[in-house]
């Protein structure tokens, strides 16, 4: 049998009657290739930079609302008043019942027709703040505004229609008086007597100095060029032309039986589309009660 031989240096060695380990030496270490690093181009960083913080702004709803525009269309604003808890005025229906039905229909025909874009201040069924709506209005870029009320009276025997274009001394006075014009003249063919100048007022809200205003409402006759004092708010800050409209008298059994329905609201609605046409030379493709005219009667 043959003698088994020992290693000729062992690993191990007795120090103090303790085995130690020697470990054997580490293996020579491979150098890595170090990739040179991509010069980065601080225009690229910059429009990553302006991406990101687009998506950021676009994703809080800063531009919630935004419409583009479409060439060769008009984007017609709709403000309802009113709206959620906000009934407005009372009688014989709820004016928000009245403004809602009519701006109903009014989109209706508006998204009808090849050269219109409806855009609403609100959705239906909902309450927003005068700012709101109006924002809504400058981010859609609207070409024009109207907004429908109702008004109301506590005898019951005012009637009639009446609508306020922005004052003088507005950027959009002249374009919003003229349209405010066509809406009367539409009004009066469709039987209703008109308040005011052929239909139109201006309206103020003059402060008081203790914090409160007093409304006060002038014929275009009168002069109020240089009055500083604010107007309707919606009308203020839509950025375009604006008409806010009082259709009828909710409080009057004549005027809601004749604007205030359902039948009535479209039949006002119709006017109004009317009106828009008018001001912009469009062929309509509704008639005056509201019905779409045959495609031979439309050119």
């Amino acid at each position: 049998m043959q003698k088994r031989q020992e290693p000729s240096r062992s690993p191990y060695r007795e120090v103090q009657s303790h085995t130690v380990y020697r470990a054997p030496a580490p293996p020579q270490q491979v150098r890595r290739r170090r990739r040179k690093k991509k010069k980065r181009h601080p225009g690229r960083l910059l429009i990553l930079l302006c991406v990101v913080g687009a998506g950021v702004f676009l994703a809080g709803g800063a531009w919630r609302g935004l419409v583009p525009k479409v060439p060769g269309h008009n984007t017609i604003a709709l403000d309802a008043g009113h709206g959620g808890v906000d009934l407005g005025a009372t009688g014989l229906l709820n004016e928000v019942d009245l403004t809602e039905a009519t701006v109903r229909a009014l989109e209706e025909m508006l998204r009808a027709d090849p050269h219109y874009t409806p855009v609403l201040c609100r959705p239906y069924g909902e309450g927003m703040g005068i700012n709101e709506r109006a924002a809504a209005a400058r981010n859609a870029r609207a070409d024009l505004l109207i907004s429908v009320h109702g008004n109301a009276e506590e005898t019951g025997t005012a009637s009639g229609f009446e609508c306020y274009p922005l004052p003088p001394g507005r950027k959009n006075h002249d374009e919003s008086l003229k349209l405010a014009r066509l809406m009367g003249q539409q009004m009066r063919a469709a039987g209703s007597t008109l308040r005011g100048e052929d239909g139109v007022r201006y309206a103020y809200y003059v402060a008081n100095g203790d914090g409160s205003y007093e409304k006060r409402i002038l014929d275009p006759s009168a002069d109020s060029e240089d009055t500083a004092d604010s107007s309707f708010g919606v009308l203020e800050g839509a950025g375009c032309p604006a008409v806010l409209a009082e259709q009828c008298f909710i409080t009057n059994e004549q005027d809601v039986a004749a604007f205030g329905t359902a039948q009535g609201c479209r039949l006002v609605a119709a006017r109004y589309y009317l009106a828009i046409c008018d001001y912009f030379g469009t062929q309509p493709v509704y008639d005056e009660q509201g019905n779409a005219l045959p495609q031979n009667e439309q050119n």
